[in-house]
């Protein structure tokens, strides 16, 4: 990434890994694109509203706190946490089609608690 923005200073470069937002910021990335910012935008336009201040302690808190939730994502499933976290919310929005099962009980109990907690 650093590499494009270098040889193409004029463009407008995008982080796309939600769990390296803050990463991309630093090295010169203009915006970010993810899945967690459907349901955690607000948490992503304070972590950079904070970078754009140099309040960089503010900024890694927000982005060590947006991991926590992905890192759960990734054990149950991106795709699936996701929608799940979307349904808790109020936004119904079904399940994921085959290949994938549905998230397990317990699954969604730990999703739940993250969310609570990290959100």
């Amino acid at each position: 990434m650093q590499r494009i923005i270098s040889t193409f200073p004029d463009k407008i470069v995008f982080i796309g890994h939600d769990e390296d937002v803050l990463s991309g910021l630093v090295i010169g990335a203009k915006a970010a694109i993810g899945s967690t910012f459907n349901f955690m935008a607000e948490k992503f336009i304070a972590l950079q509203h904070h970078f754009q201040q140099l309040e960089i302690e503010q900024a890694q808190k927000l982005q060590r706190d947006a991991n926590k939730i992905i890192d759960v994502l990734i054990k149950v499933g991106v795709f699936k946490g996701i929608k799940a976290i979307l349904e808790m919310l109020g936004f119904p929005c079904g399940y994921c089609r085959k290949p994938f099962q549905p998230l397990l009980n317990e699954d969604i109990q730990l999703v739940a608690e993250t969310i609570k907690t990290y959100r």
